[in-house]
């Protein structure tokens, strides 16, 4: 397909690269804060780890990030590879949260059984933004 009659990224694929983007930026920013801190007692009291095992997680923090840029950067530029990790991932959080829903108490906890509901409803959401009959014309012009 010519690039100049190209579709246009639809609204919702637009909406998942900006929070792709957002949860890299956060994974890398708070694995800096693990490294930064790892010394720090009171916070390693307060989170129950090691120097090592801050600075493991700090730099585990930061590698995730990276993939999650990359897997955002790949979206944004209309990868089909980029879309089918996404979408994997938001399976697993489906999967996860339906586990939880059959772990919690209604009645004890509530709080969590609302946001296990509410993570399968945000997965859900992505999923259909990324393959909404929009989206599809979309990755299809891109490759």
């Amino acid at each position: 397909m010519d690039r100049a009659r190209a579709v246009a990224r639809p609204a919702g694929v637009t909406i998942v690269v900006i929070l792709t983007w957002l949860s890299a930026l956060a994974d890398v920013l708070g694995g800096v804060g693990f490294l930064a801190n790892a010394e720090d007692r009171s916070m390693r009291h307060d989170l129950g780890l090691t120097t090592a095992e801050m600075r493991w997680s700090g730099a585990v923090m930061i590698a995730l990030g990276v993939v999650t840029a990359l897997v955002a950067y790949g979206l944004g530029r209309g990868a089909d590879w980029a879309r089918t990790v996404v979408a994997l991932v938001m399976c697993l959080h489906i999967v996860s949260a339906v586990f939880a829903l059959t772990q919690v108490s209604w009645e004890s906890q509530r709080n969590e059984a609302w946001a296990a509901i509410a993570q399968v409803g945000l997965s859900l959401l992505v999923i259909l933004a990324l393959f909404s009959a929009r989206a599809d014309r979309w990755f299809a012009s891109r490759n």
